[in-house]
């Protein structure tokens, strides 16, 4: 469904209700749990959330929360939703200049314990109501032999309507633009109020700078020295810029973010 304006929350509960007689609407439910079909396609990016048991049940609790959909532009209904599968929720997203609700259901649930490692999360899929098809899973895994954890999301998807085929370009940016946001929520909220929390609240808004690690740091020293040349308020936004563009290249140096 599109709309030039948000819906209310009792329209959102109606279209959630009517979810319960829908259907999925692409043939390979469950694929993301092994290999996801070739005619779709395929997402995955991941984030290092930190090391340790206590990270790891943070970050557990926050996909049992839905926290990874955290994003300024992006609403899901409800985040109170228990993860069991049969579950169907609603995402509403505000962009360019209108705004989507899409349905979905939850496929299968991720819930292993191994000697060598813990993995919680699920998959959910696209309903009839619904501008793409396909299927996300969002997953945390703790590695117990170097003890790092990360969050992983994994889709596979196509256009399914008229508008998403035509405004297909903009489709595939939007969903590059949520993978980077999610990854910045699931930071957000295992490392509430600290320095990755500030870090994030940029790349919510904005998403994270593009390049290598050389291309970045040469467009932090871009910006700096054009700040120098220019006055107020564009210098302090072209310094935020600068400083953003170092922090993801120590990140991507460090490999706690990858593409």
């Amino acid at each position: 469904m599109f709309s030039v304006n948000p819906w209310s929350d009792d329209e959102v509960r109606g279209f959630v209700s009517r979810q319960a007689h829908s259907s999925f609407s692409y043939p390979e439910v469950g694929a993301t749990a092994s290999v996801p079909p070739r005619h779709y396609n395929i997402d995955r990016s991941r984030v290092r959330l930190g090391q340790g048991e206590a990270v790891w049940k943070r970050a557990a609790e926050a996909v049992r929360t839905w926290r990874m959909f955290d994003i300024p532009w992006l609403r899901l209904c409800w985040p109170d939703s228990p993860i069991r599968v049969g579950a169907d929720v609603a995402v509403m997203v505000r962009h360019f200049g209108f705004w989507s609700l899409n349905a979905c259901r939850v496929v299968y649930v991720v819930d292993d314990e191994a000697p060598d490692r813990r993995r919680y999360g699920f998959a959910y899929g696209t309903l009839g109501d619904h501008a793409e098809q396909g299927e996300e899973r969002f997953t945390v895994e703790w590695n117990r032999e170097d003890d790092a954890v990360w969050y992983d999301i994994l889709a596979f998807s196509r256009p399914r309507k008229l508008l998403a085929m035509i405004a297909y370009p903009l489709s595939r940016l939007l969903q590059r633009r949520f993978a980077v946001a999610s990854k910045a929520a699931m930071l957000s909220a295992v490392w509430p109020g600290g320095t990755v929390s500030e870090q994030v609240s940029v790349s919510l808004n904005f998403g994270a700078p593009n390049g290598t690690i050389a291309e970045l740091e040469r467009k932090a020293a871009d910006c700096e020295r054009k700040a120098e040349k220019v006055e107020e308020p564009l210098a302090a936004q072209l310094r935020r810029e600068a400083k953003l563009c170092r922090e993801w290249a120590a990140a991507l140096r460090s490999g706690r973010w990858t593409s």
